[in-house]
Parts: structure tokens; sequence; C-alpha cells
């Protein structure tokens, strides 16, 4: 699904969007989901993204790729124990990353309901 997105250069956080968020959950350091009221994910927030792509990705992803975005499409589903996000991103290059994140126990009854 097509997204809004923002990349600070500065900070190399990359935040999407799907929709009007009203709650924000962590699910690891430098990774946080947005919801709206039904628990549905509507965005993403990635702090220190170019480190987060190598140490969840595949690491191809530069700051360069992330200053050149022109399109980003995401999407989200849950796996067992595991949040998947599967991104394209288009800018000076085309990029398909998957990034799977242990949902650790013990997290928000909320998140136990997402995708």
């Amino acid at each position: 699904m097509r997204c809004d997105w923002d990349y600070d250069d500065a900070e190399d956080s990359l935040f999407l969007s799907l929709g009007k968020s009203s709650e924000s959950v962590e699910l690891r350091e430098g990774v946080i989901l947005d919801l709206d009221k039904a628990g549905k994910v509507v965005g993403l927030e990635l702090f220190d993204a170019s480190r987060l792509f190598r140490a969840l990705g595949s690491g191809g992803v530069t700051k360069k790729d992330l200053k050149t975005l022109s399109e980003v499409s995401v999407s989200f589903t849950r796996w067992r124990h595991y949040f998947v996000i599967e991104l394209e991103l288009r800018g000076a290059r085309q990029l398909k990353e998957k990034l799977t994140i242990p949902a650790a126990d013990g997290q928000s009854e909320l998140l136990a309901a997402v995708a």
C-alpha cells in the first residue's frame, strides 16, 4: 500500500503514514508502530533508519537511498511471534526490504491484536 513519508537526513529518521494515528507502540528500540483507534497499523517510525536496515534487513538501504525517495509502499503482517514489515522504496534505486521483528513477551494487549 502506498504511503506518505518523510525522511529527516540529519536524524536519519524515516516516518511512514497511512492515516491518522491515535497511539504509538515501540516494537523495539528505534522501531515504532502507529495505530488508529481500532488498533490497525497506520504508520511506522524508524529512528537511525540506515543502521536499522543493516541490522534488521538486507542492509542494502543507505542514507542516499532514503534522501532520494520518490515513492514508498509498505505492508504489515504478523507471523507467529514476529511482526513483518515489507517496504518498497523507489528513488535513485528501487529496493525491497523485509524487516522481521520479534514481538517481545509481555507487550501491550493492543499489540496482541495488531495484524
